[in-house]
């Protein structure tokens, strides 16, 4: 019998509560993995330019980067996030900044009393993205700024001879997680909040190291799409074959969807 496949991200949905998680250093290595990719850097410049300036949050702070580099910009960033851990690990590898445990539904912090409001891969793991659109309103003050980058999972592209399982695979992942279209949802979302000059920017780097892009594809939706019936173990093999095959060949390619979404608290 065909083994199955060995997936470090096979739980992706449990960035929605970390702490709860079977590993929770796991996730801050993935976003670790994410914070050193060189179209990562492109993507949260692309965001920055958009927040306008001076005191703000940063909602599902992780390991802190974008608040450490924000402040080198010189805004005032308050980092928030759900989990514990990453609040620690945060406030060890970025020591100095304002790091706080909070929920995106209910932000510790009081009505209008910021200028912006950043969230990046945030909203994919949210089962109610409408609400904390709300609550992003909440804080803002009127014509502050809101950011919300995130992915449509569904929506992401492979170089593959095996179409059939890698739109598998994609749409596994996709359908396990909270809100998987977030990205492409997300001007909706805001709008439906009540932010207004919704502008979207999408953004489509492309991949050619498969171990750098293994969290997106084909990590975790090969054990996502075996548990669901959707592929069999064999057909798991076959596409980490084709994976390392590719990469080995220098023809690897994937393409994720991201979009860069803003909008403005009116007055």
């Amino acid at each position: 019998m065909t083994r199955q496949v060995d997936n470090t991200y096979e739980n992706l949905a449990e960035f929605a509560d970390v702490d709860r998680s079977a590993d929770p250093g796991a996730f801050v290595d993935l976003l670790r993995r994410l914070d050193a990719l060189p179209q990562t850097r492109v993507l949260r410049d692309l965001a920055y330019a958009r927040l306008g300036a001076g005191r703000g949050v940063d909602v599902g702070a992780g390991r802190g980067t974008v608040v450490a580099e924000l402040a080198e910009r010189g805004f005032a960033p308050v980092g928030v996030d759900l989990s514990e851990a990453m609040v620690a690990e945060a406030a060890r590898e970025h020591p100095g900044h304002d790091f706080r445990v909070g929920d995106a539904y209910a932000l510790p912090m009081a009505d209008g009393e910021l200028d912006w409001y950043h969230a990046e891969r945030v909203y994919i793991h949210l089962d109610d993205p409408d609400r904390a659109a709300a609550e992003a309103l909440r804080v803002l003050r009127p014509g502050g700024r809101v950011v919300v980058v995130d992915m449509d999972m569904d929506a992401m592209s492979v170089a593959t001879d095996l179409p059939l399982l890698a739109r598998a695979v994609l749409g596994a992942t996709c359908d396990d997680l909270a809100n998987g279209r977030a990205g492409v949802r997300a001007a909706d979302t805001l709008r439906g909040a009540g932010f207004t000059d919704v502008e979207v920017l999408p953004y489509s780097p492309a991949h050619t190291d498969p171990d750098m892009v293994w969290p997106l594809y084909p990590g975790p939706g090969l054990a996502i799409a075996q548990r669901t019936g959707a592929i069999t173990a064999a057909e798991a093999e076959q596409v980490v074959a084709e994976v390392r095959r590719r990469g080995a060949a220098g023809t690897f390619l994937a393409v994720p969807a991201l979009f860069v979404v803003s909008g403005t608290r009116p007055a």
